[in-house]
């Protein structure tokens, strides 16, 4: 390609973007670079769907009461147990200390059972030998075998009467303890429906809480698709219009509800969401796996850039860079198949030292640091 023409192209492609240079140009850069290959690649065809919570729940009280604290506010981000709300504790605390005291007389009353048993033991054994010298009648005897009998009752009786005194308290405590309303599990606050001196009843609702860590995109699919999706390791890739991010996952469910007329299946993809990033209700595009190939351009995962503007990369233009725009269709590997009008197979794009290159800038490949990049050849 002679100068006049790769002058042509960089004016072109270079229109679009604004980012700043250095005085006086920028320095040559140490880069890598990686070819646009054309190669056979399965089909991948775009549907679309939206973002679900996995885990949504209305924070309900198992308690019926004032609500003396609300400690969240709409859009926080609690983990699990954190505190999300607390009812006047007033009563149930007075209960819990009648009842500690109640089974503290019922532990007493066991005690002096015990005492009066092993009393009575030692009474009997007292008149077995006497009986032996001949100075205690049968009947004594006799007697004191029924009063130790009547002791063991009465122990037992006093052990039942502590169990039962035991949980009641473990009850109340669970009152109390319910009285304090906390998140089931890590989320974000979405709704309050309760505040500071209102009434809550039992089951009443306090706050909507949403789970984050991991989030549903469910997808309409044809019927002509399900093989593939059904089949092990089956991965779909996600574009998230909001993020401008492509996503993939292999954890596909089908939901075995279709409909009729259309004939189309929902399916689930489930994503791991670390950082929150992902919301209920995002549009989202799917490319889910044909059964059919085709040929097309392919480019290193590493050449790829974004912007505001969309994806682009850096071309080997005659050794300076030069920033092509293109549409990412899909993922293969580590190759993106990509489709631009300056994309031609065998095309250098820069796929290591790209982050902080400038338009123009002068390149030098790292396997050959000495020489500048050689300009690309062809039409």
């Amino acid at each position: 390609m002679n100068t006049r023409v790769m002058g042509l192209i960089a004016t072109m492609v270079l229109a679009p973007f604004t980012l700043a240079q250095p005085s006086g140009g920028p320095p040559p850069a140490l880069v890598r670079f990686d070819e646009a290959r054309q190669q056979e690649v399965m089909i991948m065809r775009s549907v679309s769907g939206s973002l679900f919570a996995t885990r949504r729940s209305m924070v309900a009280a198992e308690e019926e009461g004032l609500v003396r604290t609300l400690s969240i506010d709409v859009g926080d981000i609690i983990e699990e147990g954190h505190v999300i709300a607390t009812l006047d504790p007033r009563r149930a605390q007075i209960e819990v200390n009648r009842l500690e005291a109640e089974e503290d007389g019922k532990r007493a009353s066991v005690s002096v059972a015990e005492s009066s048993l092993r009393q009575a033991e030692r009474d009997y054994a007292r008149l077995t030998d006497a009986q032996n010298a001949g100075s205690v009648s049968d009947s004594e005897i006799e007697d004191a075998q029924i009063s130790i009998q009547g002791m063991e009752a009465r122990v037992r009786v006093a052990q039942a009467d502590l169990v039962a005194a035991m949980q009641e308290l473990a009850f109340a405590r669970q009152v109390l303890e319910d009285r304090t309303i906390r998140a089931p599990f890590n989320g974000q606050i979405v709704a309050k429906h309760t505040e500071v001196g209102a009434w809550v009843g039992v089951g009443g609702t306090v706050v909507e809480l949403v789970g984050l860590d991991t989030i549903d995109a469910y997808i309409g699919v044809p019927e002509s698709y399900l093989s593939t999706l059904r089949a092990e390791n089956t991965t779909v890739q996600l574009e998230i219009p909001a993020l401008n991010e492509l996503i993939e996952s292999s954890d596909v469910t089908v939901i075995a509800s279709g409909d009729q007329l259309a004939r189309t299946f929902p399916i689930r993809v489930r994503l791991k969401n670390p950082d929150g990033a992902l919301k209920p209700g995002m549009s989202v595009r799917a490319l889910v796996p044909t059964s059919r190939n085709e040929e097309a351009v392919t480019i290193h995962k590493d050449a790829l850039l974004r912007d505001g503007g969309g994806a682009f990369a850096y071309m080997n233009a005659g050794g300076v860079a030069i920033p092509v725009r293109f549409e990412v269709r899909w993922r293969v590997g580590d190759r993106f198949v990509v489709r631009g009008a300056n994309i031609k197979p065998g095309t250098q794009f820069v796929i290591e030292g790209n982050e902080r290159l400038f338009p123009s800038q002068p390149l030098n490949d790292l396997d050959n640091p000495q020489q500048p990049a050689p300009a690309q050849q062809g039409g």
